[in-house]
């Protein structure tokens, strides 16, 4: 599933408005004012299935494990603060020497304990490659996710998201230079009933950290970038298919401004008058320069939204 879900992500056309539908509430009237959005975590959301990946075998994880230790030993042939090649911290050159010899002759697990003793004794808590796939989930859980859709007439979001039709819809421009246009940030829900695996590697990256008492600390996790963690967060079973989802994600969950610039209010089929006009007022006040429209029921029969003032 990792192809599909990168080939879609790599393809997809963003269209030129995204809406997200809100109920009357005095909420959906401070995302007007101020201009913020709220991104929920995974948790809040409402399939429980959401932000999962499939099983990831243990011999792999221990193969890309042992992959990011190499690594780290390879590191210490350039880290920061060595005064040469030849020297190691605050060892000289005979000592280095001493401390490479000893490490050669040890297996290989005893080598990653003796390094990371080197890197403590000196200030320096390294990162612990066996922990990346603990923290993965906690990682996918504190992402903040906004959803929206690119279908404005669609009924059953109407009735479930927008107050049964008395509620709105607002526009978001997905011009370029917006977060909207990000494909970094802004993605296509892919509805499959497979979750998404890692089949080659990953993508991490390593932070680093001051502690209290002025030593270092790093921590690897799994990259933002990472495909795989993208899909994780962009797949829903295909029960969900009518949404037409397309999400907005940060790295972190909380309060975020626009991600795109509001240009447009859809009034649903039930909202009185009263409350239409109220909104008019409260976009004018705000300074909202946007089109506003309205859901009907044409003559045919047909659910369809057009231009109102």
């Amino acid at each position: 599933m990792q192809a599909d879900q990168e080939s879609t992500e790599n393809t997809a056309i963003v269209p030129a408005i995204l809406f997200k539908y809100r109920a009357d509430t005095e909420l959906t009237e401070k995302v007007i004012t101020g201009a913020k959005i709220w991104l929920p975590t995974a948790e809040t959301l409402n399939d429980p299935l959401e932000c999962k990946t499939g099983i990831i075998p243990k011999d792999w994880q221990q193969q890309q494990i042992r992959e990011m230790e190499q690594g780290q030993l390879m590191g210490l042939f350039g880290f920061p603060g060595a005064e040469s090649r030849e020297t190691l911290f605050s060892l000289d050159r005979k000592q280095t020497r001493k401390w490479f010899k000893r490490l050669k002759k040890l297996p290989f697990d005893r080598k990653i304990k003796a390094m990371r003793s080197l890197y403590g004794d000196h200030g320096i808590e390294l990162s612990d490659p066996r922990l990346i796939f603990k923290t993965l989930e906690k990682q996918l859980s504190s992402m903040g996710i906004f959803s929206l859709s690119d279908c404005p007439d669609n009924q059953p979001m109407w009735a479930h998201y927008a107050g049964d039709h008395t509620g709105i819809a607002l526009g978001f421009s997905t011009a370029e230079g917006s977060k909207l246009s990000d494909p970094r940030h802004t993605f296509p829900v892919v509805y499959d009933t497979r979750k998404p695996v890692f089949e080659k590697g990953f993508l991490h990256e390593i932070q680093f950290y001051r502690t209290e008492a002025g030593g270092m600390r790093s921590l690897s996790k799994f990259s933002f970038d990472d495909p795989v963690l993208r899909a994780a967060v962009t797949t829903k079973p295909p029960a969900w298919s009518y949404e037409r989802e397309w999400r907005y994600v940060e790295e972190s969950s909380g309060l975020h401004d626009f991600p795109g610039e509001l240009v447009s209010v859809i009034f649903g089929y039930r909202m009185s008058e009263q409350r239409r006009n109220y909104y008019r007022k409260l976009l004018r006040s705000a300074g909202r320069n946007v089109e506003l429209f309205e859901v009907y029921i044409s003559s045919s029969g047909s659910f369809d939204i057009k231009s109102c003032r």
